[in-house]
């Protein structure tokens, strides 16, 4: 097939199409014979499921989700994997139905079929092109240069080079969720009781919402939110795959939707899930947890009260021994650790790699990264949002995406932070109203209300936030401008 190579300079995947193409396409050998897929319940990349279905059946029932982006029926599974044995014709038989189809509309419909789309092929070359937007339009001036006889052929080659792409840089995540969709279709077009086409949902796990607990907590995990084709039951295989370092925490109830641990260190762990419906596994989902010591409150040594006097006093005198010898300034961290090299006393904060304060900075207690603020741009620390978590203009769901999607200290998990954790930076050892935590770690912190993650139980239009004028904790409507700061 002639075609001008400017066309597809820029795809890989095209590129390597028109070298398939002018050798004459890439069918593979036949398979005369229908059978159920093996279970395997231990094999987690469509990999190396997906070698199990070769042949015509292969060739069926990935053009047909191509073309159609869905399941054949079991008769036309059955009709379509003789005609299949010659792929090129089998595919220009389909593609026959799409005549009034445009080019560019046909490349559009192909490359969503086979799960490339812009969100899952993200990747910009080193001009800052989408690749996603360059493989579109690659591929409908391909069909236009090579004419409607050549479609077929042109879809099956496109197919034959993605399965193999899973651990592509660009189109691996997109291979990935293809094979796997693939080897569904293929269980449920050998079903003889599957008397029609139909789009079958693909195994995903879910392993839950990210946690934050005190160390020596017990952890529960929770993938009940995973899903498969109707009818199909999963089995599930956790994993614990990052801890803190000296940790001994182990999974229990590990091949169940519910396992668990004892967060024994403060810090962070990452459990993930893959699960299973007897056919297909999913790709692994992951869940942060955050285990933190609690923290102190800032409260100093001067700062305690005598006897009939509402006036702080010394926590070594008289006075304030004899009304109570526990008093918060006589205890905790700031008495343990009376350091104040690394924060506040009670505190211990460090810098994050080579990124400025004003960037972000970790809590050693807890091992959490707070956002550093700026006094311009779009971390401004007197911008203000609403909460309502729909990724409306203007509220902090949106400001979420927006740190996120600039990678800020390399990052791409900020999330607002629960009550909790938010009135843990309080020191309420500053006066008011002085912003209430350490300004040599936040630089740029200004007295205000911010918004947590956790939502009042009382009302769903309201959230609880964190007043760092004087430490205190409330809620308000989710409507109210208040400010953020964004912890991972």
């Amino acid at each position: 097939m002639a075609i001008g190579l400017q066309a597809v300079r820029h795809s890989a995947l095209v590129a390597a199409t028109v070298v398939l193409s002018a050798c004459g396409g890439g069918s593979e050998p036949p398979n005369a014979v229908l059978q159920a897929p093996i279970a395997q319940a231990s094999v987690v990349r469509p990999a190396m499921q997906a070698t199990r279905i070769t042949g015509s059946v292969a060739t069926a029932v990935r053009v047909f989700q191509a073309l159609y982006g869905q399941a054949p029926s079991h008769d036309q599974l059955v009709a379509y994997t003789t005609q299949a044995a010659n792929g090129p014709a089998f595919a220009a038989s389909l593609v026959s139905s799409f005549t009034n189809t445009s080019d560019a509309n046909l490349a559009l419909l192909v490359l969503k079929n086979l799960s490339i789309t812009a969100s899952t092929v993200p990747a910009v070359n080193r001009q800052g092109q989408s690749e996603y937007a360059l493989l579109l339009d690659a591929l409908g001036q391909y069909f236009a240069a090579n004419g409607p006889a050549a479609r077929g052929q042109i879809i099956i080659d496109v197919i034959n080079i993605l399965v193999g792409l899973e651990s592509d840089a660009t189109y691996g995540g997109a291979a990935i969720t293809y094979n796997n969709q693939i080897l569904a279709n293929y269980s449920y077009g050998t079903d003889p009781s599957s008397t029609s086409a139909a789009v079958v949902p693909v195994v995903t796990a879910n392993a839950g919402t990210a946690q934050s607990v005190l160390t020596n907590a017990s952890v529960t995990l929770d993938a009940s939110a995973s899903t498969a084709a109707p009818g199909k039951s999963l089995s599930y295989r956790w994993t614990l795959s990052t801890k803190p370092s000296g940790s001994n925490a182990v999974l229990a109830n590990a091949s169940a939707a519910k396992a668990s641990f004892v967060a024994d260190l403060a810090g962070t762990y990452v459990a993930s899930v893959v699960v299973n419906d007897g056919t297909v596994s999913s790709s692994p989902a992951s869940v942060r947890i955050a285990s933190a010591t609690v923290h102190d409150t800032g409260v100093t040594a001067n700062q305690c009260y005598g006897a009939g006097s509402d006036s702080p006093v010394s926590c070594t005198g008289a006075a304030a021994l004899a009304l109570n010898s526990a008093q918060d300034g006589m205890i905790g961290r700031d008495v343990s650790s009376p350091s104040s090299t690394d924060g506040n006393l009670g505190f211990s904060f460090s810098t994050v790699g080579s990124y400025a304060s004003t960037d972000c900075v970790k809590d050693n207690l807890t091992g959490l990264v707070w956002e550093g603020k700026t006094t311009s741009g779009e971390r401004t620390n007197t911008n203000s949002y609403s909460n309502y978590g729909d990724n409306r203009a203007g509220d902090a769901s949106s400001y979420v995406v927006a740190v996120n999607a600039a990678s800020l200290c390399g990052f791409t998990d900020w999330r607002l932070p629960t009550r909790d954790e938010l009135q843990g930076l309080v020191d309420y050892s500053v006066a008011n109203p002085s912003p209430t935590l350490d300004a040599t770690w936040f630089p740029n912190a200004v007295v205000g209300w911010y918004w947590s993650a956790s939502p009042y139980l009382g009302s769903s239009s309201k959230a609880w936030y964190v007043s760092f004028a004087n430490g205190y904790v409330s809620s308000n409507a989710r409507s109210g401008k208040l400010q953020v700061r964004l912890v991972r």
